[in-house]
């Protein structure tokens, strides 16, 4: 989906004009970079009963090239993994 596809559903969704949904998607991607600002302080947020954002650590490992059959060491490094909620899910699935 690209930004005008979902402007155009969040104006049709709440029966609004497309310059107030282009606002709209102004404050979703300030509520993003407040949710990265709050996962490199602490270690997990929760958005409503929905989805929960988890910053976690990956060891150190060694993966194997497929082009080259190489080893290659990949150091230690911080991700982030999304889980939804079955409440979520049973939404999703009706």
């Amino acid at each position: 989906m690209r930004k005008e596809d979902a402007i155009s559903i969040i104006s049709k969704g709440l029966n609004k004009t497309k310059k107030v949904a282009e606002e709209s998607m102004v404050d979703i991607d300030k509520s993003i970079e407040l949710l990265v600002d709050e996962l490199e302080v602490g270690d997990k947020v929760k958005l409503g009963n929905y989805i929960t954002f988890k910053r976690v650590t990956v060891p150190e490992r060694i993966y194997r090239n497929p082009r080259t059959n190489e080893d290659v060491l990949v150091p230690e490094h911080e991700e982030v993994k999304v889980s939804v909620t079955q409440a979520f899910k049973d939404l999703v699935n009706k």
